[in-house]
């Protein structure tokens, strides 16, 4: 059956608002509230993940208030159930692992997940369900056994997993992000002896062709700070949409990427995402041809309470907004405005234009640096490019480097997704087409039209986009 989540670009919030939470005898105040859910609609999100909400856990007496403010607000909420666990466990840990069930247990666990399917199935916000976050192939087998179950009770709506990136260990592929007490990995196609553009082929393959997923999802954080390189995105960035945007066009799986934001979280190397950065990542994945973007975190999660370096999300740990808010907030208007041409586009192309602005050291420098090779130096990384097939494109002419991706329309007009590919610099660019075209241009979330044969955008601010429709 048809899902209406595919009619549009989503915008998909993870975190959740979070419930009250108690640390050190500090009280932090409940977001999920009316309030709180009001700014995330006029954000722009269409759809929130539940999180500290789950079904079968502590909070889980906040899955219908969630639903409910959701209804009240206008936008979908993905539900989650914490009885996904029996599902992908491989045994590693305090639950069985799913292969070891018997035909009578694993029955028992499906006529169970039925039965809370059938709980929330019927409430007007309800889009589906968040089962699971960055499972290893081992787990396949039971998420497709899930899966099965979810589309008998409820097949319109969505089963939704998060998948891993390709930057990983081979047992994190094949066990999960988890990894306590997990032994080697024993499937040599995920080795790092491989590339991670060959592992990743392999491990979204088989995802895709044993889950036969609605949508791919995966997240990624590429702004990370190595050898004091604070200017550095990671290749990730480029690299795992075009792989997943190849596997969109040969097995018609679409994907969902997420968005950095903020950073120094979990003691990691990412760092608070600026605004030029912010711009960027989301023009990367429309260019990529993304029918879904996702934010994390949306709101601090508590998860993160004790940390007091972490800073991320559009709501804070107090619930108060943040400077990222003011960062998305116009990223997700121009989003939206131009979703509603790319939802149904048929991507024709991708390639860069001018020389890379990244305000990175010399090449001597970066080699010094361990894992150098993950720092992106411009272009578009070569792993099964899609570059123009059609001739027929405007001469263009920039200061530095842009992002150029070609779709055509379901009516069959030209449509250029252009960005400014840096997180440093203005720049500028001019189109000149080989005749007086009409056309429609999508910028700062506006639409304007106009007739030329030339068009010239002056300090085009660092990781900024537009669309340029050229009318039949």
């Amino acid at each position: 059956m048809k899902n209406e989540l595919f009619e549009n670009i989503q915008v998909g919030a993870y975190c959740a608002p979070q419930p009250s939470y108690v640390l050190n005898g500090k009280k932090y105040p409940s977001k999920i509230d009316l309030k709180h859910y009001r700014i995330l609609a006029d954000l722009g999100v269409t759809i929130v993940y539940g999180h500290a909400e789950a079904v079968g856990g502590k909070y889980e007496k906040y899955v219908k208030r969630a639903l409910d403010l959701c209804e009240k607000v206008g936008i979908k909420y993905l539900v989650r159930d914490l009885i996904a666990e029996e599902y992908t466990s491989l045994g590693h840990r305090e639950l069985p692992a799913w292969k070891s069930l018997t035909e009578k247990q694993k029955n028992d666990l499906n006529s169970r997940f039925a039965e809370d399917i059938e709980r929330y199935k019927d409430h007007p916000a309800f889009a589906g369900i968040s089962f699971a976050d960055e499972p290893g192939s081992d787990s396949f087998e039971g998420i497709a056994a899930a899966k099965e179950v979810f589309e008998k009770v409820c097949p319109d709506k969505l089963f939704y997993v998060n998948m891993l990136p390709h930057h990983i260990s081979a047992e994190q592929f094949q066990y999960g992000a988890c990894q306590i007490g997990v032994p080697a990995a024993t499937d040599e196609r995920l080795s790092t002896k491989y590339e991670n553009t060959e592992r990743y082929t392999y491990f979204t393959e088989k995802y895709i062709k044993t889950v036969n997923p609605q949508v791919f999802s995966y997240d990624s954080y590429p702004f990370l700070t190595l050898g004091n390189v604070e200017s550095m995105i990671h290749t990730a960035l480029y690299e795992l949409p075009q792989i997943c945007g190849y596997n969109e066009r040969t097995y018609g799986v679409p994907f969902w990427m997420f968005m950095q934001i903020g950073g120094k979280w979990e003691g990691s190397a990412n760092r608070v995402t600026t605004e030029a950065e912010l711009r960027l990542q989301f023009g990367v994945g429309l260019a990529f041809g993304a029918k879904g973007v996702q934010l994390f975190p949306c709101c601090f999660p508590n998860d993160w309470m004790a940390d007091d370096i972490a800073d991320g999300g559009v709501f804070d740990r107090y619930g108060n907004l943040t400077k990222q808010y003011y960062y998305v907030r116009p990223v997700l208007k121009q989003v939206h405005a131009c979703g509603k041409y790319l939802i149904g586009a048929n991507p024709t192309g991708i390639y860069t234009v001018g020389e890379y602005a990244g305000l990175l050291p010399d090449e001597d420098e970066l080699r010094k640096i361990q894992w150098n090779e993950t720092i992106y130096r411009g272009g578009i990384p070569e792993f099964r490019r899609f570059s123009p097939k059609d001739e027929r494109y405007p001469e263009i002419r920039v200061t530095s480097q842009f992002l150029i991706s070609r779709f055509k329309s379901d009516g069959g007009c030209e449509m250029f997704f252009i960005v400014n590919n840096s997180i440093v610099t203005e720049a500028n660019i001019r189109f000149t087409f080989d005749k007086e075209e009409q056309i429609i241009i999508v910028r700062n979330g506006e639409e304007t039209e106009s007739v030329a044969s030339e068009l010239f955008f002056q300090r085009v601010p660092a990781g900024d986009n537009m669309l340029i429709i050229l009318k039949k």
